[in-house]
């Protein structure tokens, strides 16, 4: 509940002592409630959270600041790319959408197990895009037309064992 995910929030702020520095393994005194497999720890529901407590304050902010960082490469992107060619430039903008998905969704829910996959996964892709804009990728765009001059016959390969 929207409760649940506040008082989380409150809590880490108020124990922040305990894992500012490196994190912790002990969540379990931070809400009245905790998980069942472990006697140990809260329900933490926040993705940045996570971070926070199993690798401490730098960590979450490194995952902030990533996500900061995939932000700006999308909008770059998406403005060189925008008259050129639109159908690249709807793509670029789903990832950007994808991504904002998933930075809002962390609030409220922490990844684990396949999920992880599609969260960095998204931010993967958008860094391939950033490094293919930075170096100055001229692919053609997908709805450029193709030349007659470009289209290559295909040659069939007459093999006389297989004529049979």
């Amino acid at each position: 509940t929207g409760y649940h995910r506040a008082r989380l929030i409150e809590s880490a702020i108020d124990h922040l002592d305990e894992w500012w520095l490196f994190g912790t393994d002990f969540t379990r005194h931070w809400m009245a409630t905790g998980v069942s497999f472990s006697p140990n720890h809260a329900d933490i529901t926040n993705y940045y959270l996570v971070f926070g407590v199993t690798g401490g304050l730098v960590a979450m902010f490194l995952v902030i600041a990533i996500l900061i960082i995939a932000f700006r490469w999308v909008g770059v992107v998406y403005r060189e790319r925008f008259d050129a060619a639109p159908s690249d430039s709807f793509m670029i903008w789903c990832l950007g959408a994808g991504l904002f998905a998933h930075a809002t969704t962390s609030v409220s829910v922490s990844y684990f197990d396949q999920s992880l996959v599609f969260f960095w996964m998204n931010v993967a892709i958008i860094s391939s895009m950033y490094s293919g804009y930075l170096n100055g990728d001229e692919s053609e765009p997908a709805d450029a037309d193709v030349e007659e001059d470009d289209i290559v016959p295909a040659v069939r390969h007459e093999d006389p064992a297989c004529s049979r």
